[in-house]
Formats: C-alpha cells, structure tokens, sequence
C-alpha cells in the first residue's frame, strides 16, 4: 500500500508515537477518574451517586465529541486539532485542580472530555490512513493498557498524601510531556474526494461496522460494571477484589502485544472472532463460577482479549473507509456500548434473578455479534 501524499516523510516510529500519544490523552481521564471518588467527595460534597454522575457527564462528553468530530476530522489538519485539543485537557485538569466551585468543576470536566474526545478523533484518522493501521492501534492499545496500570499503581498514593489538587496536576503535566509526540501528526490536510478512500457499500458496512463496536463494548462492560456483586458473592473482601483486577491488567498487556505482532495478517474476522469467543467464555466463567481464581482468571481472559479486540475494530473501519472517518467514529460506539452495558446487566440480572444471566446475556450478544461481523466482512471481499 503506497502512503498518501500527507502522509509521505513521515518517520513510522515518530507517527506512531504521535497516534499513541493521542490515545494516551484521549483515554487517561477514563482510568484516573474512579479512583477520585472520596476526594471530590471530600472538596465538594457530592455523594458517591452524585461523583458518578460528574465521571458519566465526562464520558458523555468525550463519546458525542468523537462521534461529531468523525464526520469532519478528515478534512482538517490532524496537528493542529489535537494539539488545540490536548491544551484544553491540560486547562480542564488544571481548572479541576484548583477550583472550590462545584459547578465550575463540573464545566471543567466536560471540557476534557470533549477536548478528549477530539484528540482520539484526530489520532484515529490519521492512523486510518496508514499501511499499517492494526498494528499501530495495537500498539497504541498497550500503551493505554500499560497506563491504566501505571495510575492503578500511582495514582492512589497520590491522592493519599497529596489530595486532589497535585494528582490533576500530575495528570495535566503528564499530558504536557506527551503533547510535544504530536507533532509527528501530519500537518497535511487531505484534499483527496470524500469518496476516494471508501469501499463499495460503505454506508451500510459503516452501519454494521458502528453497531458490532456498540456490541462488543456491551457484552464485555456488563461483568465489569458488577464487579463488586459479583466479588460479594463470591465472598471476596475489596482488597482481593482489587488484587484480582490488578493481576487482570497485568495480563491484559499480553493481548495488545499479540496484536503489535500479528498485524493483519490473519485479516479482521479471525482477531475480533477469536476476541468475542474468549471474552463470552470468561463472561460464563466470572458469572457461572465461584472462588477468587475463578474471579481473576475470567476477569483476567476478559481483559486479555478485549484490549486485543478493539486495535482490529478500528483496523477494520480503516479498511471500509480509508478517509478515517470510520475510525473516529469508532471510540463513540465504544463509549455508547459502555454507557448502556450497566443498564443491561440490570435488566439481565433482574430478569433472570441471578449474577449468572448477566454472563448467558453477554454470550447471546456476541453470537449475534459474530453474525454482524461476518455480514460486514462480506462487503468488503
């Protein structure tokens, strides 16, 4: 595959440090905030209901912004937009840091999150348009991956000794040291026809494609959202609970690091295939099963596969459109699937009257998953 002229001079390695810096922007706010529970708490008062409600407004921001900025982003200069973008989230964190205003902390947060939503846009089209699409989003995948557990690790110990206001600080000058990576987006505006980089039946494989991300997010999210209930059951403290997801994440690096090295060379279906096989299997083992090594093996083989699922997600939208359209509209199916998977396990949980429904509802959805992938396949052999 020959670069596109905005996309030749490029060094690979400094474009593709450029892509992950945009998703290590774009997803650190998604990890960090949970762990700000009593502090925000704490400042301003808010319950822990009322805290939650502030972490939904900021992910909200960022899906409607990723999938509003899809449908002009490959049409401006990918540079400029994430660097704008990344200084608004450094602003927003440092806003958050200092301010004693609930409802100014509040504005602050959902300014992040649509700057956020921005700068993922930005990196995802940009990545769309290389030769190497998969495999960058795999790498970008595990630095996400190995970040989560870095603030898993640090950032904790941050808030017990400094409180609030220096863990957003340390957040905004982490991010200041990575914005100077995105200069190696490329400056060039595309100039070629919205048509020329599309598929035969793009709108219908962008349909299908959007709607199998939503899925995907769903079906893995609904055991993550019960966690604590399922860990309850399972006659888990908090303390094992945790240790069993920090064991997940650790793992979780082995499934990104699979993708860097297969790329596409098993193709699309067989990745994401294999990825909604293994997280539906961990699904019945985390719901069905009862024990601490039941509970962070499953968790664990969810984890695995998940993070190596998602690069193939936006690997293949760079495939139907190579505008990068797609592909920035990927992260806000992902981010509706989220957002609908406590809702579900709800109504899973409820309808069947026990924990183990939630892991028979998430096997349904992605059998119908399958069916929606090889559909969409289909229309671009």
């Amino acid at each position: 595959m020959i670069k596109p002229a905005w996309l030749q001079g490029f060094h690979p390695i400094g474009f593709s440090l450029g892509v992950v810096s945009c998703f290590l922007i774009g997803e650190m706010a998604i990890f960090a905030l949970p762990l700000f529970t009593s502090a925000i708490g704490h400042r301003f008062g808010y319950s822990v209901s009322a805290t939650e409600m502030v972490f939904t407004a900021q992910l909200l921001s960022i899906t409607v912004s990723s999938l509003l900025s899809s449908r002009f982003v490959h049409k401006v200069n990918k540079r400029k937009v994430a660097l704008y973008a990344a200084a608004f989230v450094i602003l927003g964190n440092i806003c958050s840091a200092f301010t004693d205003s609930s409802l100014f902390f509040i504005a602050s947060r959902i300014v992040a999150g649509c700057a956020e939503g921005l700068v993922l846009s930005a990196g995802s089209a940009a990545c769309a348009r290389s030769a190497a699409a998969s495999r960058i989003y795999s790498l970008a995948s595990l630095g996400v991956t190995a970040l989560s557990l870095l603030i898993f690790l640090c950032l904790p110990r941050v808030l017990e000794f400094g409180g609030m206001t220096p863990s957003f600080i340390v957040m905004a000058v982490t991010i200041a040291a990575m914005t100077g990576l995105l200069l190696f987006l490329p400056a060039e505006v595309d100039t070629s026809s919205k048509e020329a980089g599309l598929l035969p039946h793009a709108n219908i494989s962008h349909f299908l494609l959007l709607t199998s991300t939503t899925l995907f997010f769903l079906s893995v999210n609904m055991t993550w959202f019960f966690m604590n209930e399922i860990g309850r059951r399972d006659g888990l403290e908090l303390t094992s609970i945790g240790n069993a997801i920090l064991i997940a994440s650790i793992f979780s690096l082995v499934g990104p690091s699979l993708g860097v090295l297969i790329g596409n060379q098993l193709g699309f279906l067989k990745p994401i295939g294999a990825s909604l096989i293994f997280t539906a299997v961990a699904s019945i083992i985390i719901t069905c099963k009862t024990g601490f090594l039941y509970f962070t093996f499953g968790f664990s083989l969810a984890s695995m596969f998940y993070v190596f699922g998602i690069p193939y997600f936006y690997g293949l939208a760079a495939k139907i459109d190579g505008t990068g359209r797609l592909a920035a509209a990927v992260r806000g199916a992902g981010g509706i699937g989220a957002a609908l998977a406590p809702a579900t396990a709800s109504v899973a949980f409820t309808w069947g009257g026990d924990i183990k429904y939630i892991g028979f509802f998430a096997v349904v959805i992605s059998v119908v998953n399958m069916y929606i992938l090889k559909i969409t396949t289909n229309f671009i052999k």
